[in-house]
């Protein structure tokens, strides 16, 4: 089906004009993208039906926005840039939410990743109190690995100016048992945010079964 071009539109069905009148709120997702592609609402159309709602859009990587037909590179950072700007006003720095003081509280902030069908590494940036300041993905895999140095995941906790950090990543398997590779990677975590002082609180493996948190596995070998 061809989508209309705004300009071929009544003025009182194009976006602009209905955001005006009933504010964003009243605009679906396709409208807003559009609004955010300069009013290319075919272009808008194409994303929301190839990459999915403004959640699905958050969790894209930019080469899969950069796929859709008639987005490119530049548009695609405006899309990802007006997701974060969204994201960082949920999170205003004087609403930093409760303290993250377990593992249990720390799963259930990330439980996004549990339906992920590729691995991700997802980053939460704490201040002192332990209160989420930033998160960020790190780095995404495939469907049972994800690759990532220390330095994609302290670069950003250092311009955050994070005094620690949970990292989480998924297994699609549904089994959050790590594996050897899930071992070393903490310890090059560990070993690179004591370097930088920015201390590594926990890494957790979720997924559709659980969560292992390796904090919890340390405090249990330090009390045997």
């Amino acid at each position: 089906m061809e989508v209309p071009s705004i300009k071929r539109l009544p003025p009182g069905d194009r976006p602009r004009e209905r955001m005006l009148l009933s504010g964003c709120e009243a605009l679906s997702d396709v409208e807003l993208v559009a609004l955010v592609l300069g009013g290319d609402l075919g272009c808008a159309h194409l994303v929301v039906s190839e990459v999915g709602d403004a959640r699905s859009m958050r969790r894209a990587a930019l080469g899969q926005l950069k796929g859709v037909r008639g987005v490119g590179e530049a548009r695609a950072c405006q899309l990802l840039a007006a997701l974060e700007l969204g994201r960082r006003a949920s999170h205003p720095d004087g609403e930093r939410g409760d303290p993250i003081r377990t593992p249990t509280v720390a799963a259930a902030r990330l439980a996004q990743l549990v339906p992920l069908e590729q691995e991700e590494l997802h980053v939460l940036a704490l201040d002192s109190r332990h209160r989420e300041i930033a998160r960020f993905v790190a780095a995404r895999g495939a469907q049972n690995v994800v690759y990532v140095s220390p330095r994609d995941v302290f670069r950003r906790l250092l311009r955050e100016g994070a005094a620690g950090a949970i990292v989480a990543h998924n297994h699609p398997s549904g089994d959050p048992t790590p594996s050897a590779d899930d071992v070393e990677l903490t310890n090059r975590l560990r070993a690179a945010g004591d370097l930088v002082g920015v201390a590594l609180i926990d890494h957790l493996v979720i997924a559709r079964d659980g969560y292992h948190s390796f904090a919890d596995q340390l405090r249990a070998t330090r009390a045997v």
